[in-house]
């Protein structure tokens, strides 16, 4: 029998996400079959609840945000930049923020810190960006959360993770390898009771993943 998480090597770019896998896809995805039909139950689950939504008509308008209290940006440091980013933000004139935090830069924590530090009032939502070690090796995945709540204590209080479950060169395979992640997370969050977790971090608009990280009998808990 195969591991429940076989491994695989990612090359990551510059552009803050990794590069297209260069193994055989096939076997993983007949390895993942169970998890597949596991998807196709939660549709039907989600199914009347969306049929009812449909059926109920449009919402009425509500007011419009102003832009400022709307839009956000995504940060990054930058060596050479990293300095001028929060004046340039100011003058944007956003104060919601999103940065990528990587947990294999787990000895970078602090630095990160100090640049979200820079942003005063700014609200920021970490992505935590998890890569295939994570899924395989689930305890260290805890370790990296732990580290990361501290290192964002009186700072950030939203975490988004998984990062891109739907696309395997993010490290998760399918669905069941992201809700192992957010399962762990949940434990975690148990000693860090300001935590907020964000998800599913479906991306590319697919529904059946997004539903399957919503209707599931897993223990956790997204906010």
């Amino acid at each position: 029998m195969g591991s429940k998480h076989p491994e695989f090597t990612q090359e990551w770019g510059p552009s803050e996400q990794p590069d297209q896998l260069r193994v055989d896809k096939l076997p993983l995805r007949l390895a993942s079959f169970p998890e597949y039909a596991a998807s196709v139950v939660s549709l039907l689950a989600a199914l009347p609840l969306l049929v009812a939504r449909l059926a109920a008509g449009a919402r009425p308008r509500t007011s419009r945000p102003l832009p400022g209290a709307f839009l956000g940006v995504a940060v990054s440091p930058h060596p050479t930049y990293g300095d001028q980013l929060p004046d340039l933000v100011a003058e944007l004139g956003v104060r919601r923020l999103l940065l990528r935090v990587p947990v294999w830069k787990r000895d970078e924590f602090a630095a990160y810190r100090r640049f979200a530090d820079g942003f005063r009032g700014c609200d920021v939502v970490i992505t935590v960006v998890q890569n295939r070690q994570s899924v395989c090796h689930l305890s260290q995945w805890r370790a990296d959360l732990r580290e990361l709540f501290t290192s964002f204590t009186g700072r950030a209080t939203h975490f988004q993770l998984p990062v891109a479950p739907n696309r395997t060169k993010w490290g998760c395979v399918h669905m069941g390898d992201a809700l192992d992640l957010l399962e762990a997370a949940q434990e975690v969050r148990a000693d860090f009771p300001w935590v907020r977790l964000v998800g599913p971090g479906i991306i590319d608009f697919e529904p059946i993943p997004y539903l399957r990280g919503l209707f599931n009998r897993r223990r956790y808990q997204l906010d």
